[in-house]
């Protein structure tokens, strides 16, 4: 009853429900009268992955959608779509309903639909029935070939196309053999069928090894075809064979993705017939070398020319060395949006000469306001991309060698020739033979996108940050990662202008660094607002964390973390304070906290047994980290050593043998007055 009322019923959803068998329900009693459901502004059906849908309704009924655009039936093998729903003696096998009737009893319920969405089983009715209306509003068709019965061999619906005379974009799926494209096309082509085509998609197609197969019925569409996009064809081993006798000269639009058997997409000689090409998308596809290959005869070319090319975009291709592998000329006059990401191994655009005069740089990046890669011509942009991707990735110190670019550039005074550095968002110096500064004064304003920063095994490195004449250093830098630098003595260089540009970060972790004496100045530290994770561990030298200023004040420093969740600090044999004169330190949302073989450290009040403060400092001044259990009130788990726990149970705090927490335990034992953690969630000790 309500099903014959959705008068305003606009969409229709109806996917992987697996025991459905109907939209619309029985009445408790059946009464032999035709139902008719009028769904007069219903524009979309769509139904999917249903495997007992049997009926639309059980009884007699006429189904009325006359704004019905969008129609898509997928996986739903014992539903009748079509009249004729079953081939010859498959009826049976099926169903045995006798009331059983097909949900679109002629095209004419579907006069107006503009989408249509099928799989094999309806495709193959569809082909067999008797339907002579046509759908003349039908612009886009999609086609799976889904669910293929072993024995059952496929061919492709010609006949269906016959009543579609306006249709412009195909797209066919989940093919598993090539003589579904073997159709003659002999009368295809005197009939017209298919010509008017402007888009095709091949997606999930095995077998096919080239588009331009013999007596193919692609060979039709190809010829005035405006754009043609290939996805997870694993078998494709290039777009077109040459020497190729289809012509392409309405061809405007080219994509390929994830098609890793491909080697390359065509040789020069079927580049040259690509005359109206106006964009190029390869992505995906690990296999790739090149986009243009020499001809395999050994044949010499005269270049290649793309006239109306004015859009490159090459992603994620591993295997990428070059876009063109011949020494002819490659002539791009239009070509002026180029987008290189991820393709690690394109040191050249090309080997020969390159006519780009629209050529305005590359996009090396997914963020569009990032500056383009551009630096005296195309091949020497290309090469810089694929460098910035290597600084991304982290580059060894023999890799950093092998590039005078980079050495020039770590020693260039002037920051504005150094402007490829502006999109760069991580940067991983790793074994690199730079001194004394891991990032120069000449470097650091052009990093204004740098979000991440790694410098690890750099033994020369005496200071990360060298100081700038300027305070305007735009820095978004968050996660500042240092480890075994053993040269290393300061973070930022004294008196760096500009230090509070740094109070983004939100992780710092500085490890094996053992000639470090102090890690952030204290200008910086009462303005870490949105530092969330700070990790100091084996620093042999480290006295303090916050230095102090080059004139003692005597006045009361308070740090605020108001967004520090973890504190971890290990192995830190010379760190006394966490700040040499008097402070407060607020980190409400502390839940880590862990302090372990740091010997001259006081963390709470009373941290020295009887006899020993005189041994371990004569500091006046010197206060605990901790100076009551209220600032770190919220704590989750909490890591210590002997010297700790002693002054814990000091003051009269029973901590257990064992503590648990979320099913985990932490287990120690009296060894040396230092515990031996069997057991440190937050990495091993």
């Amino acid at each position: 009853v309500l099903a014959e009322n959705l008068k305003m019923l606009d969409d229709l959803k109806v996917k992987s429900c697996h025991e459905l068998r109907e939209i619309v329900g029985m009445e408790d009693a059946a009464t032999g009268l035709e139902k008719k459901f009028s769904f007069s502004h219903l524009t979309s059906l769509d139904l999917y992955d249903l495997p007992e849908f049997r009926y639309f309704y059980p009884e007699i009924f006429t189904v009325v959608c006359p704004k019905l655009s969008f129609f898509a039936v997928v996986d739903c093998p014992k539903l009748e779509v079509f009249q004729g729903a079953h081939a010859e003696g498959e009826a049976e096998s099926i169903s045995t309903s006798t009331n059983r009737q097909p949900l679109i009893p002629n095209l004419n319920v579907i006069s107006i639909l503009e989408e249509l969405v099928l799989d094999w089983k309806h495709i193959s009715v569809l082909r067999l029935g008797q339907q002579s209306e046509d759908l003349k509003y039908l612009k886009k068709a999609f086609l799976y070939f889904n669910e293929v019965e072993k024995n059952e061999k496929p061919t492709f619906p010609l006949e269906i196309f016959e009543k579609v005379p306006n249709l412009q974009d195909l797209l066919v799926g989940w093919i598993n053999s090539v003589e579904i494209f073997l159709t003659k096309n002999a009368n295809g082509r005197e009939r017209g069928i298919l010509g008017q085509l402007k888009f095709l998609e091949l997606h999930t197609v095995y077998e096919l090894q080239y588009i331009n197969l013999e007596d193919s019925w692609l060979n039709i569409v190809i010829e005035k075809l405006h754009r043609l996009k290939l996805s997870n064809c694993p078998d494709l081993e290039k777009i077109f064979h040459s020497p190729c006798a289809v012509s392409f000269s309405y061809m405007k639009e080219l994509y390929v993705s994830n098609c890793h058997g491909l080697r390359y997409l065509f040789t020069c000689s079927v580049a040259k017939a690509l005359t109206t090409l106006e964009k190029l998308t390869v992505e995906e596809s690990q296999s790739i070398t090149e986009i243009i290959a020499k001809e395999q005869d050994g044949t010499t070319s005269q270049g290649v020319k793309f006239e109306r090319l004015c859009y490159i975009f090459l992603n994620s291709l591993s295997s990428l060395e070059c876009f063109y592998s011949g020494n002819g000329s490659l002539q791009l006059p239009s070509l002026s949006d180029v987008y290189i990401w991820q393709c690690p191994n394109l040191k050249v655009f090309s080997s020969g000469e390159i006519d780009a005069k629209s050529f305005i740089g590359v996009q090396a990046s997914s963020d569009s306001n990032d500056p383009l890669v551009l630096h005296n011509d195309f091949n020497a942009s290309v090469r810089r991309v694929f460098l910035l991707q290597m600084l991304s990735e982290g580059m060894d110190g023999t890799e950093f060698s092998k590039h005078p670019e980079l050495l020039d550039a770590w020693q260039d005074r002037l920051c504005t020739q150094n402007n490829w550095f502006y999109g760069l968002r991580t940067l991983k110096l790793v074994n690199c033979d730079i001194k004394p500064y891991a990032i120069p004064s000449n470097i650091l304003p052009c990093l204004n996108s740098l979000k991440d920063l790694e410098v690890r095994n750099c033994n020369k490195v005496e200071v990360i940050f060298a100081k700038n004449d300027t305070d305007e250093i735009p820095s978004q830098l968050n996660n500042l990662t240092l480890e075994d630098l053993s040269g290393l003595k300061l973070v930022w260089e004294k008196n760096f202008e500009g230090i509070l540009q740094f109070q983004n970060l939100k992780q710092v972790s500085c490890i094996g660094c053992k000639s470090i004496q102090t890690l952030f100045p204290v200008v910086l530290a009462e303005n870490l607002k949105m530092l969330d994770d700070l990790k100091v561990k084996s620093c042999h030298e480290l006295r303090e964390i916050v230095g102090m200023e080059d004139a003692a004040t005597g006045l009361e420093k308070k740090f605020s973390f108001s967004h520090l969740t973890s504190l971890d600090l290990y192995d830190l044999p010379e760190f006394r304070y966490f700040y040499p004169e008097i402070f407060t330190v607020v980190c409400p949302k502390l839940s880590f906290f862990a302090v372990v073989d740091c010997p001259k450290l006081e963390v709470f009040q009373g941290a020295h047994a009887e006899g020993e403060a005189e041994s371990i400092s004569t500091s006046t001044n010197r206060q605990p980290l901790i100076p009551n259990l209220n600032v770190i009130s919220i704590l989750e788990e909490l890591v210590l050593d002997w010297k700790h726990i002693s002054v814990l149970s000091c003051k009269g705090i029973d901590y257990p043998r064992k503590a648990h927490r979320g099913g985990k335990s932490i287990n120690y034992r009296n060894n040396s007055k230092r515990a031996r953690w069997n057991n440190f969630s937050r990495g091993q000790i």
